[in-house]
């Protein structure tokens, strides 16, 4: 059954909604996951590296306080940033960030201005 003043075209739509918990990374304290962890372990290891004393606790501390931080406005920024330079080294040695000499030139086709290739 139609409802009023609804045409077939928009009969034919769909809109399906987007839940953000689908879409949105998993972070703890505001920071990625992963790299907190990373960075929660780094402080442990100065803490007991030093050897369970005050200087190592402040030192540690701070280390940990100043991280947050810092994790915070890096994934506020990029929530994928981890992966992303995760694959740029991983990928790193096929793709060369500059030139060399040798390298072939690429020439892109006029058909191709304006499209992916830009």
């Amino acid at each position: 059954m139609r409802a009023a003043g609804e045409s077939p075209e928009l009969r034919e739509l769909r809109r399906l909604p987007i839940h953000r918990s689908l879409v949105s990374p998993v972070q703890y304290v505001g920071c990625q996951r992963e790299m907190l962890g990373l960075l929660v372990l780094f402080c442990l290891w100065v803490v007991f590296s030093v050897g369970l004393s005050v200087v190592g606790l402040v030192v540690g501390g701070t280390i940990l306080v100043g991280g947050v931080r810092r994790l915070r406005r890096l994934t506020r920024a990029d929530a994928q940033f981890p992966f992303v330079y995760a694959r740029y080294y991983r990928l790193s040695d096929e793709y060369e960030a500059e030139a060399d000499i040798d390298a072939p030139v690429v020439t892109i086709p006029a058909s191709a201005a304006g499209s992916e290739w830009l």
